[in-house]
Order: structure tokens, then C-alpha cells, then sequence
């Protein structure tokens, strides 16, 4: 931007990055479920997985 280079093109890498991200997120965090909430996991340690999980996620939503 100091350069004044067309700030529409930054908005569209800035866009695609974002999306990027988000896709990737996406994707980790459906292993992540698959792998830490499945009916394979103890109760408790099921209980401490999806305490973790909010947390990220409120973190993620601000």
C-alpha cells in the first residue's frame, strides 16, 4: 500500500487468503473431531476435548 499499488488487488489477495485459512481450518477441524470426539475416546478425556474445542472456537469467532 505504500508503493499505491491498487488497493483493489490487495483486497482480492487479502480475500483469498482469508478463504485460504478458513479452509484449512475447516479441514482440521473435521479431523479433529473425527479423531478426538469419536466413540473411541474415554468420557473424560472426551470431556476435556471438547472443553478445548470451545475454547479454540471462541478464540476462532472473535
Amino acid at each position: 500500500m505504500e508503493d499505491e499499488q491498487d488497493c483493489f488487488k490487495i483486497l482480492q489477495q487479502i480475500s483469498a487468503s482469508r478463504g485460504g485459512i478458513q479452509s484449512l481450518m475447516s479441514e482440521v477441524l473435521d479431523g479433529y473431531v473425527k479423531e478426538h470426539l469419536g466413540s473411541h475416546v474415554d468420557e473424560k478425556q472426551r470431556e476435556k476435548e471438547i472443553e478445548n474445542l470451545a475454547t479454540l472456537l471462541k478464540s476462532y469467532l472473535k
